[in-house]
């Protein structure tokens, strides 16, 4: 099937399913309602559901290199790096996979990252960054690790 027919089939199901999606305020068709799996292991077999058999570290790593992988995309697409902003990414990963984060998100471009603990960052990150803390309600720069 090629591409324009995929299209074509596409939209006459939307078209089918328009008027359920607007009494039900919902969507009913389309690539958002899918659900991905993924699977960690050396091989098929034994590979395991992360979501449903996954530690909390592997889970919040698919999830971090499933977005990683949309920056390089982006960055392809674009010819530039988007903003990246990482919200409390580190709570559940160890230090070598910390490492591999940080290699991947500090490959050029912008990236802001929100943390509690400013050790969880590897040297090399705590070297390149701008800091800025919050406390009580007031950003200023630099760090403050007696939070």
């Amino acid at each position: 099937m090629t591409a324009e027919e995929v299209a074509e089939v596409f939209t006459k199901a939307l078209a089918g399913v328009r008027r359920d999606e607007i009494q039900r305020g919902t969507t009913l068709l389309g690539p958002q309602r899918d659900d991905l799996c993924f699977r960690v292991g050396a091989d098929g077999e034994r590979a395991i559901d992360v979501k449903t058999f996954g530690s909390q570290g592997q889970q919040r790593t698919v999830a971090l290199s499933l977005r990683l992988a949309e920056r390089r995309l982006i960055e392809e697409m674009v010819g530039e790096p988007p903003i990246v902003l990482l919200d409390d990414v580190l709570s559940d990963l160890d230090e070598r996979r910390r490492a591999q984060i940080f290699a991947l998100a500090l490959g050029g471009g912008q990236t802001f990252l929100t943390t509690t603990d400013l050790e969880a960052l590897p040297p090399e990150a705590r070297a390149e960054a701008s800091v800025w803390s919050v406390k009580e309600g007031t950003v200023t720069a630099g760090s403050d690790t007696s939070q």
